[in-house]
């Protein structure tokens, strides 16, 4: 019998870790509205759902794809699985972009850094359409080459379907188009006739067939969301958790919770660790890029960069926020640079290289047992622990309210108790108003509230002065309230 290769034992473990634990975590606000959509008894009223959702702000392919799963049962687990399988998929991809530039070992080496990276593990694990975006990056950019070398129709048409895939992904996704562009600059005097026409017909084309996306994104302009200030320190954060994950040192709900340094301070030694190795194997990976071919070096440059300069610019928009999951496309090309910078240092010296290889392990055998051993410490909102505390300690009828979570509550409600649930308006004066009415109707029965996200306590501070709350209970990132109205 023949040996599997390594590359495809990589996918296979790749998958096993992505598969691992993939309904643990409880769906949070996003996930929670990826599900409303996507659990539409039919196909036209998916779309009506997309269309109609405020918090639908991004292309339909992903919903389109959790559509599908979601004809098998309605589990979270099957909400997530796309995500772990096109994640895993993202690992022979890579090898092979990876391949036409560096040997074989360094090639398996990248593969192996985004097998095991925390970072992409966590996004492969979510109900959304970042792991997807990888696969779609790299996919594009693996069809690009291949339709330099060889401009036949099949390998046209493979490039032109690849950037719509993105696009339609999320609009991140274009910019598959200005990295290609870079790469075309560089390597055109490389490049036969027919492929350089090859090439700028398929950008062309693919750019064209991704034009509707522009009625939709003209439609989500006016819809209203909670933008925070740019700010640079979200440069080393992104830096960190391409390393570490999201699973090491202080969790996304402490991070939201203290914008100080008192949580930073607490775990000051690990990010200096993390930051450390991440900036020398960063540095040294950016230095070795003059050793590659032209065209290969602004590829793998553009690819790492362009989607940070996208997202920064983006943040400056009033009401928009710089997000890491903006740029998870720039992080296949980070794990190229990463093996190009262990290179470099092996190449240096032993002694260097072992450290920074022997750190790169800790870092990440300490996050991947955070995430599997601790998942609902360190994931989003606990929507479902809460719900499940308000189904036991309910009285019958009492009605349940959500804020920032109305999504995720109605997936774990069951049928009958839906009808007893409300989201409430993000605007406080609309929200105030709903809590009024409903706490007098039940009078002198309570209501149920369930928060989530309230980092800063503001929501907390406006029930407490307006009124008598008789029961509270906290799970990770929400808390469980019971209402009575003051008399």
């Amino acid at each position: 019998m023949q040996k599997p290769s390594k590359i495809t034992v990589l996918f296979a473990i790749a998958l096993g870790l992505r598969l691992l634990g993939l309904g643990a975590r409880s769906l949070w606000w996003d996930e929670g509205h990826q599900w409303l959509i996507a659990s539409a008894p039919s196909l036209s009223e998916m779309v009506d759902r997309w269309w109609s959702n405020p918090a639908a702000t991004h292309p339909p392919l992903s919903h389109l794809i959790s559509f599908g799963f979601l004809r098998l049962g309605d589990q979270d687990w099957l909400l997530r699985l796309p995500s772990a399988i096109l994640g895993a998929l993202s690992v022979p991809l890579l090898y092979h972009l990876a391949r036409r530039y560096l040997p074989s070992p360094y090639a398996l080496a990248a593969a192996a850094v985004l097998t095991v990276s925390p970072f992409h593990i966590w996004f492969s694990q979510e109900a959304r359409m970042y792991a997807l975006l990888c696969l779609a990056t790299l996919l594009a950019t693996i069809c690009a080459l291949r339709l330099s070398e060889n401009p036949t129709g099949a390998r046209l048409t493979a490039y032109v379907s690849s950037i719509a895939l993105a696009g339609y992904t999320h609009a991140f996704g274009l910019l598959v188009l200005p990295i290609h562009a870079a790469w075309y600059w560089t390597e055109r005097p490389n490049l036969s006739k027919a492929a350089r026409r090859s090439i700028l017909a398929g950008g062309i084309l693919g750019a064209i067939l991704t034009l509707p996306l522009l009625a939709f994104f003209a439609f989500r302009a006016g819809a209203p969301f909670e933008g925070r200030p740019f700010s640079l320190a979200v440069l080393p954060y992104s830096l960190y958790t391409f390393v570490a994950g999201f699973t090491l040192g202080p969790t996304v709900q402490e991070l939201h919770a203290s914008r100080g340094f008192d949580t930073l301070l607490t775990h000051a030694f690990l990010i200096t660790v993390v930051l450390l190795v991440g900036t020398v194997l960063l540095i040294e990976g950016l230095l070795q890029l003059r050793r590659l071919p032209r065209g290969g070096a602004a590829l793998l440059f553009m690819g790492l960069f362009v989607p940070f300069v996208a997202a920064i610019l983006f943040s400056l928009v009033p009401g928009f926020t710089y997000n890491v999951r903006y740029v998870s496309a720039a992080f296949p090309f980070f794990c190229v640079v990463q093996v190009l910078g262990w290179r470099h240092l092996r190449n240096r010296g032993r002694y260097r290289a072992a450290a920074a290889l022997l750190a790169t392990v800790v870092i990440t055998v300490l996050s991947l047992a955070n995430l599997y051993t601790a998942p609902l410490h360190y994931g989003q909102e606990n929507v479902r622990g809460a719900v499940a505390i308000w189904t036991r300690e309910r009285a019958t009828g009492q009605r349940l309210f959500s804020f920032r979570a109305s999504a995720p509550v109605l997936h774990y409600l069951s049928t009958e108790l839906r009808t007893l649930h409300e989201g409430l308006s993000l605007d406080p004066d609309e929200r105030r108003r709903q809590l009024d009415a409903s706490t007098e109707m039940a009078a002198p029965e309570s209501i149920w509230l369930l928060v989530a996200r309230d980092f800063d306590r503001s929501v907390e501070r406006e029930l407490t002065m307006n009124f008598t709350i008789t029961y509270r209970r906290a799970v990770e990132g929400a808390d469980l309230y019971r209402l009575q109205a003051r008399r």
